[in-house]
């Protein structure tokens, strides 16, 4: 698929399986930005691939490739214009499909400088032997995105006021429900949105030195 950072003119665009995203955290490592670009956008349908790469000219930009074409309408229309890790999405669909989906149904050419899309799903090493159902075994990491967070790690000695003071500073926070003696607790949002920019934000934030939190959406 064509990497370009040129921006397609979105009314010339027919929706397709593959979303073009710009305006994201530059400061992110490769590796973290493409797991939570993965975990945000299979909230909206089964992701095949997502490509980001480290090279000036792709910086601060990704491919998001969706198995189906109603994945990729509903990522965006629910996505557009979302603050994320401080700054505001930008999504319009690619103006090339990739290559996956264009063997499939006979339109594939071949092009100069592509970056090859893989047909086999690629996952995050962190979110690997996932479950059909989307839950991560051997890990409390659940892809549905929930307004309650389940949160994991929490330092000794943490409690509910504790836990509050480090999630209320977020929009639509609701309450703290603390679990004694595990180190975990779950938080409430207003809404999914809400709590979904408090797990981008607070993930593997460490309230004590060595203690990285660990952040999923709770089972509905």
């Amino acid at each position: 698929m064509e990497t370009s950072n040129t921006a397609p003119a979105e009314d010339q665009i027919q929706p397709h399986e593959t979303l073009y995203v710009n305006h994201l955290n530059q400061k992110i490592k490769l590796d973290e930005l493409k797991r939570q670009l993965f975990q945000m956008f299979s909230q909206f349908g089964k992701v095949i691939n997502v490509v980001a790469k480290k090279n000036v000219q792709m910086r601060g930009q990704a491919f998001i490739i969706f198995e189906k074409i109603e994945g990729a309408v509903k990522a965006k229309e629910n996505l557009q214009g979302f603050f994320w890790m401080g700054y505001q999405l930008n999504i319009q669909f690619a103006k090339v499909r990739s290559d996956v989906h264009t063997k499939v149904d006979g339109s594939f050419e071949q092009r100069e400088n592509k970056t090859e899309i893989r047909s086999q799903q690629w996952i995050p090493k962190k979110l690997r032997n996932t479950t059909a159902s989307g839950q991560i075994t051997g890990t409390a990491v659940n892809l549905e995105i929930n307004k309650v967070l389940f949160v994991e790690n929490l330092p000794e000695g943490s409690d509910a006021h504790s836990v509050e003071e480090v999630f209320k500073v977020f929009l639509g926070f609701k309450e703290v429900r603390f679990i004694e003696g595990r180190n975990m607790s779950f938080v409430e949002y207003d809404t999914e949105a809400q709590a979904m920019e408090a797990l981008q934000n607070l993930q593997r934030k460490e309230l004590a030195p060595g203690c990285p939190i660990h952040i999923s959406y709770a089972k509905k």
